[in-house]
């Protein structure tokens, strides 16, 4: 059969004597819109080759239609390539298998041939079914290939391209791991997200290649969340060796563990290649039940980023750790300092105590009670000092439903009973009410409390309390749905209007007495509790006649 238009409706194996070449040819002479070309190879080492081929291209064209060419393009047939990119748009796709053409109606294919000169069966078809699904595969081929001006480009300055694999096989994904880290001479990077990833990886094999990595003198760095299992392991990490009496160790940090499900491992070989491996299920405890997919890539964009982000957890870790050491430190030396002025004020006190027992005189009982007045008031600086501290240093923590009518009223029994010389008079009927915040609220309280005490003159202190429900300010239209607002007033001398200014920023530059108070309370309630406060004075343009504390809580649903 010397043809290649048999009935419509076909699709049948042709025994031809031509050669294949030929053959193309005369596909390419029916008038077509689209023609799609898959090649092994490319050259123009042969007769009536890639020559008619050319040709056959530029006859398409010049009837109007298009030519798209796939093929591998090396240092080999970069020149024939270089010749057909004048007829047809050419893409470079390496480990193309098998060669076929694809038509606006034809589909033909030269079965286990490298290029379309030899001479053997054609596989032809002109049913639709079968062109249309051959066109999908091309299409997928395409997309994914490089174009060749690219390509060409590469070969001519002497750039290896990168690689970049997409794997889904878990077996498969295990031995590329395993390989990779067997590879590695300079440096290994890995991140794990979870701890249960750390234990899978250590069943398979993993911790012990980075142990003998670190042997063979690679820097091996891992970042990996940290469980009693772990902790007992990390000491073995270092890795002596006996007869040179070196030691080689693994730098291991641990990091926090990940909540989401969606968690990726991250492996970086010599900063030259990375792996990420998709965890489909973190909690699985074998490493081809807990993964998905992976990519493997040498493209150095890539790498580079994964490097950074390596490299950025890594930085946030040190940071994290040395900022706990910093405030544990800290800590310690204000309990020290703390329980040794508190011991110190003591001695003075009882000793002013003993004085006034054995003095005489209106003038010296006197100077006795000054001491006195400043041992307590030096005692209550340290407590507030290491409240505000510790307000200051601890994270937010989850706050919860707090009874806050209740919350009030141990706060003002606690300072009423600290203060048994003073006769507190208070005004309030609260209303049940309950608050988002935790059980530093009452600390809110006592200081405003003490505070109205501390500068009112006189043994009776009145104070008026008032809750009630509302919105707050700075939200929708000047109103923040859903909030209790406590209004604490007091009749003592009142805080200048400046310094309730330096109340709003996150605490006072040079805070001391009242101001340190104040610096708790906003500190709870404004960045803690995510409140509103305010300070006004009690007879407005007069700050000398009292001062009202306006707070605004967010309110339990």
């Amino acid at each position: 059969m010397n043809t290649v238009n048999p009935p419509r409706g076909r699709t049948e194996m042709l025994d031809i004597s031509e050669d294949i070449a030929g053959t193309i040819k005369k596909f390419f002479t029916n008038d077509r819109k689209r023609v799609d070309v898959c090649a092994v190879d490319v050259t123009l080492n042969h007769p009536g080759g890639i020559a008619g081929m050319a040709e056959a291209y530029v006859n398409v064209v010049k009837n109007g239609g298009r030519i798209r060419l796939l093929t591998e393009i090396t240092e080999g047939n970069v020149d024939s390539v270089a010749i057909l990119m004048k007829s047809a748009e050419i893409r470079h796709l390496p480990g193309i298998g098998g060669n076929f053409v694809v038509s606006d109606t034809e589909y033909l294919a030269t079965p286990g041939t490298r290029d379309f000169r030899m001479k053997g069966p054609v596989l032809y078809s002109n049913e639709d079914a079968f062109v249309r699904h051959n066109e999908a595969l091309f299409e997928t081929l395409w997309i994914n290939a490089m174009p060749a001006s690219q390509r060409v480009r590469d070969i001519e300055e002497g750039f290896v391209a990168p690689t970049t694999e997409l794997h889904f096989d878990a077996l498969q994904i295990q031995r590329l791991y395993i390989e990779l880290l067997k590879q590695a001479r300079v440096e290994i990077l890995l991140l794990l997200p979870t701890s249960n990833a750390f234990h899978r990886d250590e069943k398979i094999g993993i911790i012990d290649l980075l142990r003998k990595a670190a042997k063979r003198g690679v820097k091996v760095s891992l970042l990996a969340p940290t469980d009693p299992l772990i902790q007992k392991i990390f000491p073995a990490f270092e890795v002596k060796d006996k007869e040179k009496g070196d030691s080689n160790t693994i730098s291991y940090r641990a990091i926090s563990d990940t909540s989401s499900r969606n968690t990726t491992k991250i492996l970086v070989i010599d900063r030259s290649a990375s792996l990420m491996i998709e965890e489909r299920d973190p909690s699985k405890k074998d490493f081809a039940d807990a993964i998905g997919a992976a990519t493997y890539t040498t493209s150095d964009p890539t790498v580079r980023s994964n490097i950074h982000f390596f490299e950025r957890v890594r930085d946030e870790t040190d940071q994290r750790v040395k900022e706990e050491r910093s405030r544990k430190d800290a800590e310690l030396m204000q309990d020290i300092l703390a329980h040794d002025m508190t011991n110190y004020n003591q001695v003075i006190k009882l000793n002013a105590e003993v004085l006034e027992g054995k003095l005489g005189g209106e003038e010296s009982v006197a100077f006795v009670q000054t001491i006195l007045r400043a041992a307590d008031g030096s005692s209550d600086l340290i407590k507030r000092a290491k409240t505000l501290s510790k307000v200051l240093s601890q994270d937010k923590g989850a706050l919860h439903e707090v009874d806050l009518r209740q919350s009030l009223v141990r706060a003002l029994s606690l300072v009423k009973e600290s203060n048994p010389d003073r006769r507190v008079k208070s005004l309030h009927n609260l209303p049940d009410a309950r608050v988002i915040a935790d059980e530093l609220l009452d600390e809110v309280f006592v200081n405003v409390f003490s505070n109205a005490l501390e500068y009112t003159d006189g043994i009776r202190v009145p104070i008026d309390l008032r809750l009630e429900q509302t919105g707050g300010p700075n939200g929708s239209g000047g109103q923040r749905i859903g909030c209790w607002k406590v209004v604490i007033t007091d009749h003592g001398r009142g805080i200048p209007d400046e310094t309730k200014r330096l109340v709003s920023r996150r605490h006072l530059e040079s805070a001391k007495g009242s101001g340190l108070g104040l610096s708790i309370v906003r500190a709870l309630v404004v960045d803690r509790y995510s409140g509103t406060l305010e300070l006004k004075n009690r007879i407005q343009g007069d700050y000398t006649k009292g001062t009202s504390v306006e707070i605004w809580l967010p309110k339990a649903q």
